[in-house]
């Protein structure tokens, strides 16, 4: 998919201008780019180019740079959508117990996660020796990519699952409406079911049952001269 003339707007994770100079090297000479914008604050890029294929652009982002490049605009078709999703996984907040003795370390570490595709945020805590790590990422993963990519022994201290507000509100909202269903049936059964008392009728109306004189809708079925009138049978 290409452009047509319009800017095409990256979210890519750039946390020194260094990392903003990688980008831009990335794309120097890339077919159709003509021009790349950076802004490091805002975690953008700006790709200018008359015939700059989208999809082509950000799988070189993902590929040279960071996993984790994404598309704000212009929109992709659905099926486009369909073939760059990617699996999904829940956004969980992950603190690991990892040896950080300079800010060398807090550095390496950081770029280095930063890399792992999913991962949204890293936040070092050299004095703690904690990393908290938030993103679409597996616990078990990443601590075995960070042993992989840098040899450095990670311990999973705590890690704590995203809850979805669309979801929680839906499952709140059919609870609810369950609930008042249930109040609603309730309130029909109370207002309109009758008890039904079989009683003597000391009328014997045509609606008494058979012989035994029983019955449930005689007006006169409760009578103060029959003393056995009221009684429920």
């Amino acid at each position: 998919m290409t452009n047509k003339g319009q800017d095409v707007k990256f979210k890519v994770n750039m946390h020194c201008e260094g990392c903003a100079d990688t980008v831009r090297n990335c794309l120097r000479g890339f077919d159709g780019v003509e021009e790349t914008v950076t802004n490091r604050e805002k975690h953008e890029v700006i790709v200018k180019g008359e015939n700059v294929d989208i999809v082509k652009v950000l799988e070189r982002l993902r590929k040279k740079y960071n996993k984790n490049a994404e598309l704000i605009s212009p929109e992709l078709p659905k099926t486009k959508k369909e073939e760059m999703k990617k699996t999904e996984i829940p956004v969980k907040t992950v603190v690991l117990k990892i040896f950080m003795h300079c800010e060398g370390c807090v550095r390496d570490i950081k770029k280095t996660i930063y890399q792992m595709e999913g991962v949204l945020s890293v936040k070092p805590d050299m004095a703690g020796g904690t990393v908290t790590v938030k993103g679409a990422v597996e616990p078990p993963k990443l601590v075995e990519y960070i042993k992989k990519q840098m040899g450095k022994h990670a311990e999973i201290v705590k890690e704590e699952v995203k809850k979805d507000k669309k979801v929680e509100e839906k499952k709140k909202g059919e609870a609810k409406k369950d609930k008042k269903g249930e109040e609603k049936k309730r309130e029909a059964n109370e207002d309109g079911g009758h008890l039904i008392y079989w009683v003597h009728c000391p009328s014997r109306c045509p609606q008494c049952c058979c012989m035994n004189h029983l019955c449930c809708c005689c007006e006169n079925a409760f009578s103060d001269e029959d003393v056995h009138s009221c009684s429920v049978m």
